[in-house]
């Protein structure tokens, strides 16, 4: 392989030097999901939660209703196109009444759970115990008064999202139905603001976060992993094109780097240069 095409390969993953994930595992034995296949399930719409989104709707003139479908269908091609080594069946490929009924019908099944995430990224929840918390869209906080002020403060501790099952035969039934042998569920998608002293200092160089989270099943109906794959950028882009064409796929690049293993990769980008 020539060394310039080697280089072409390795300059567009340079940006994931400044983007964090996390992923927990729920079993012992390492997973792959190179070449596998894969329906993938999208987040509900209350999922979404963000306090940036009045400066991104006014900017792009859209309702949040529209946000969140462009950020929902985002998602969705940027995971058919990191993942092309799977096959990957996407909602939006469906006649859209079917895929109506279906979406309803798995969330009538599943629930969604906060879970704190370890201090250790891919420890194992068998070894270890974490607190854990029902679905409430909103954030938590610490509020109350001090000296006679109202104080607000921002619960900092990061939880991820996961989708639990509440009826052992929708994850047989949707694999059996689609013929796939895995379900990612993307859970919540988050574009908040990042709080630090320099904002209320009124500094124009502050910075908003998109994490993207999800949950991962095997077709036999056990829970794999969850995960949270996030990238920071500038809080004054508001440009809706430019935040899913320069930053989601930062995203789901990160969520093929925690499914598929580093030889696999290595092999794909082999192949793909060949």
């Amino acid at each position: 392989m020539r060394p310039y095409l080697l280089l072409a390969l390795f300059i567009p993953f340079s940006t994931l030097l400044f983007a964090q994930h996390s992923t927990r595992m729920y079993i012992d034995e390492p997973f792959d999901l190179n070449e596998q296949t894969i329906l993938l399930i999208p987040f509900e719409a209350d999922m979404y939660l963000s306090d940036a989104n009045s400066a991104i709707a006014k900017y792009n003139s859209l309702e949040t209703i529209e946000i969140i479908e462009r950020f929902r269908r985002a998602v969705d091609q940027n995971i058919l196109h990191t993942f092309e080594n799977c096959d990957v069946n996407s909602f939006y490929d469906m006649d859209q009444d079917s895929a109506h009924n279906i979406l309803n019908h798995i969330r009538e099944n599943v629930r969604m759970e906060y879970e704190l995430v370890p201090k250790n990224n891919r420890e194992n929840p068998a070894k270890t115990l974490a607190t854990k918390f029902k679905r409430k869209p909103k954030k938590q906080s610490n509020n109350g008064i001090k000296n006679g002020q109202i104080v607000s403060k921002r619960d900092e501790k990061e939880r991820y999202m996961k989708a639990i099952v509440t009826n052992d035969k929708i994850i047989d039934s949707l694999t059996k139905k689609f013929d796939v042998d895995y379900c990612i569920f993307i859970t919540e998608l988050d574009f908040n603001n990042i709080y630090t002293e320099s904002m209320h200092l009124g500094s124009t160089d502050n910075e908003r976060e998109l994490k993207l989270h999800y949950t991962i099943y095997r077709n036999d109906g056990l829970m794999l992993s969850t995960g949270i794959s996030k990238t920071k950028l500038p809080s004054h882009i508001n440009n809706i094109n430019q935040i899913i064409g320069n930053y989601f796929p930062i995203l789901t690049q990160q969520i093929y780097d925690d499914l598929i293993r580093e030889e696999s990769r290595s092999n794909h980008l082999i192949e793909k240069a060949h």
